[in-house]
């Protein structure tokens, strides 16, 4: 406990036991006299009622066996026997001391296979080859699980860039607010699905590309050389994990176009409304200065009969001031 990988040595085996950040490893080594490949795995040696309950929990599982290399070249028919592939992927590695050959098969008791045939591996190169193989065998599987979230994609990202198409359309015949906010609302509803669809699978994408350098530098590390008529394990990587690990980098893709496309339209459509609203606030404004202005005539106008009234009043106190000078005789007329 506390520990994220430990080893235990029985009479006869080893286990190894390992905590990486998405699964856990198990390598069960074992010594056997057998010189019939495959026939007898380690795994035999486990308590059947512990494998019981990995049942649906397990991701890769690997079956490798070295043998010392008796100097001859390997049978066709052996390999045959061996491997059920219609591809059978082999190379010399490690400096051509030793032969690697598999078909990246799973058959059916669940397991890949490996043989591993040592010429003249040093001390410790056994071990190291053996433990790449795996890793290659485990990280190649586990970038392959991008794959089916990339599927599941693939056909809502085409649904969401025709609808993004078809409203991009409606935007050029809105005439109302009221079409300008259903389209608003529609957008919106298109950003919350391709965050969604991201958010889920984003992580998986770039898991994918993580695994993919894993596989690539591991094969790096077994220096394959060729073997007249077999792909190398490289060459048998290019051509059936590659497309699967670019078809989900192409998806990922998309889907980051997708969200840009889809914030674009609304930036276009705010953009829209934001320049009918000034349109509508210029239109207020002229009202206003309209308006303004006839409250400045009608108040000239009203100041206009205001200084005829007070005229009229003023001159008609004159006159009766006058009359009444006249009156009494001081000759005014």
């Amino acid at each position: 406990e506390g520990h994220r990988n430990f080893s235990y040595t029985f009479s006869d085996f080893r286990l190894k036991w390992e905590s990486h950040t998405e699964f856990s490893s198990y390598t069960l080594a074992r010594a056997t006299a057998s010189a019939d490949a495959f026939s007898d795995p380690p795994h035999r040696y486990l308590p059947q009622a512990w494998l019981q309950q990995l049942r649906g929990l397990v991701m890769v599982a690997t079956h490798l066996f070295v043998e010392k290399h008796d100097q001859q070249e390997v049978d066709a028919g052996r390999l045959r026997s061996l491997f059920s592939g219609p591809v059978i992927a082999g190379s010399h590695t490690v400096g051509a001391r030793a032969e690697v050959w598999s078909d990246f098969r799973v058959r059916a008791d669940g397991f890949s296979r490996f043989l591993v045939r040592d010429i003249d591996l040093l001390f410790m190169q056994t071990g190291r080859l053996a433990q790449r193989l795996v890793e290659i065998e485990t990280y190649r599987t586990i970038a392959l699980l991008g794959l089916p979230q990339a599927q599941v994609n693939q056909p809502r990202i085409r649904e969401i860039e025709d609808e993004l198409s078809t409203l991009t359309q409606e935007m050029g015949t809105a005439n109302s607010p009221d079409d300008e906010f259903a389209l608003m609302q529609s957008l919106m509803t298109l950003a919350a699905r391709v965050e969604a669809m991201s958010l889920a699978s984003n992580n998986r994408f770039a898991a994918a590309q993580a695994y993919w350098r894993i596989v690539q530098a591991r094969i790096a590390d077994i220096r394959e050389r060729r073997i007249e008529g077999y792909p190398t394990i490289a060459e048998f990587m290019d051509r059936r994990l590659v497309p699967a690990i670019e078809f989900c980098a192409t998806i990922n893709a998309r889907q980051q176009n997708l969200a840009e496309r889809v914030a674009h339209a609304s930036d276009l459509l705010r953009t829209r409304v934001s320049i009918n609203q000034e349109r509508q606030n210029s239109a207020i404004l002229a009202s206003l200065n309209r308006r303004a202005k006839v409250q400045l005539r009608l108040q000239q106008a009203v100041e206009g009969f205001s200084t005829v009234a007070i005229s009229y009043y003023v001159v008609g106190l004159v006159g009766y001031f006058s009359k009444g000078l006249k009156t009494l005789g001081l000759g005014v007329n």
